[in-house]
């Protein structure tokens, strides 16, 4: 189990509207799963984008040994967000959609198993990514899948794969494949691309196996570079991405670096952990990984990725 010192002082950040509204449903359970683990600890909700990154740097500030999200991907980045830089704990009770960077870090996904974990866990150090001035656990995506995400947040009419499809058929009409300068630790590349995702976990996008690979502790961000590809090819590549089978086409590469910086004449669209990121520069993204700096509470086994 953790070092007592790091149940100390507990705060859970719940967003109700995490896996659309699931996390309200479950506001009272999470409350009474956590107590029979005699537990101590302060809930707050999130009210809107961006409030769980305030109320994480609140906690902080309150001296909070871990800060627990209770969400999806995107509250997880914010509470990261609020407690970067500090030796401040994550935990994690995954109520999201995607709940992609516990996938790829092996939590459990019942709610349940995630409220005994705190207790029970062991704290780990994963690596910590950074784009711009913002922090993410798990992957930054630049490019197509980010136009994707621009588009599902300006339909309020559909949910789940309707979304998605409509989604993804709306940003190929709009896409033009952006010329770019990719900047690696050990080389220089210029190309059109589709998307070049910078991933810390396996998995992004509410299961998208874009880097099969990667290991959130090595040190290293793992780059999927997809090439311009036709309008019509769009939904092919995407459906290899899913299935994790991308790696062997032609128009795809892999690199690993630690940092990488992309710079184009054209809009770049950047997603960080499923959120846009609307703050950063438009021409020139930024991306490092700081090795060991995010202590996430995790089961007590060996990996199984």
């Amino acid at each position: 189990m953790p070092d007592p010192a790091v149940l100390a002082n507990l705060t859970v950040i719940l967003n109700p509207n995490a896996g659309k509204g699931k996390g309200r449903l479950l506001f009272s359970r999470i409350e009474k799963l956590l107590k029979a683990q005699e537990l101590v600890f302060d809930v707050l909700e999130t009210t809107g984008p961006g409030h769980a990154t305030e109320l994480a740097r609140a906690a902080v500030k309150r001296g909070a040994t871990t800060v627990i999200a209770a969400g999806g991907d995107g509250t997880v980045r914010e509470v990261v967000n609020g407690i970067a830089g500090f030796s401040t704990v994550l935990g994690i009770i995954p109520v999201g959609s995607g709940n992609d960077f516990g996938k790829s870090i092996n939590l459990p996904r019942d709610v349940a198993a995630a409220c005994e974990l705190i207790r029970q866990g062991v704290v780990r150090r994963f690596d910590l990514g950074r784009v711009g001035n913002a922090f993410f656990a798990n992957a930054v995506g630049i490019g197509f899948d980010a136009l994707v995400v621009v588009e599902a947040n300006r339909i309020r009419w559909l949910r789940g794969l309707p979304l998605y499809v409509t989604s993804v058929l709306r940003a190929m009409i709009r896409y033009d494949c952006p010329r770019v300068v990719l900047e690696l630790d050990d080389r220089r590349l210029e190309q059109s691309i589709l998307l070049t995702a910078c991933a810390n976990g396996q998995y992004y996008g509410g299961g998208f196996h874009v880097a099969p690979e990667a290991r959130p502790d090595d040190g290293l961000l793992d780059v999927c570079v997809i090439d311009r590809v036709s309008r019509l090819k769009i939904l092919q590549k995407l459906t290899y991405v899913i299935k994790g089978t991308h790696a062997g086409l032609p128009e795809v590469k892999f690199y690993r670096s630690r940092r990488v910086v992309l710079t184009s004449p054209d809009v770049l669209y950047v997603q960080a952990d499923g959120d846009l990121l609307p703050e950063a520069d438009p021409h020139r993204v930024e991306v490092e990984l700081l090795p060991g700096a995010l202590p996430v509470i995790v089961p007590n086994r060996p990996e199984s990725n």
